[in-house]
């Protein structure tokens, strides 16, 4: 059985690489976590949070990706699928990108990409 860290670095890590590299090293690679952080479920979401930041924590220590660093930026989704897909869809667009549909590329746990895609 996979441990949340390792899977959310292999989450990490493989969506990193399926980012275009052509950015310049200084700017870090946002990752949006869309999680419980509030009401019944929270213990769950402070747990996905743990593991992600101790995941990027290595990842950036360890000179982050082709030299950019990972910053996550987390959604309070609060247990309620609806809000977890309405935050999915507008968080880009509160980071200033016009669309993230264009520029997504979705990957599973082992980094092979397209899975998820509609």
């Amino acid at each position: 059985m996979l441990n949340t860290p390792t899977v959310l670095s292999s989450a990490i890590a493989a969506f990193a690489f399926s980012l275009g590299l052509n950015a310049h090293a200084a700017d870090a690679i946002k990752v949006g976590v869309v999680t419980p952080l509030s009401g019944s479920y929270a213990p769950i979401g402070k747990q996905v949070r743990w593991g992600a930041e101790l995941a990027v924590k290595e990842i950036n220590a360890a000179g982050g990706v082709a030299g950019r660093p990972f910053e996550l930026l987390f959604e309070d989704e609060e247990a309620n699928p609806p809000v977890a897909v309405r935050k999915s869809e507008s968080a880009p667009a509160r980071q200033g990108r016009s669309s993230h549909r264009n520029r997504q590329q979705r990957v599973d746990a082992r980094g092979r990409p397209g899975c998820g895609t509609k």
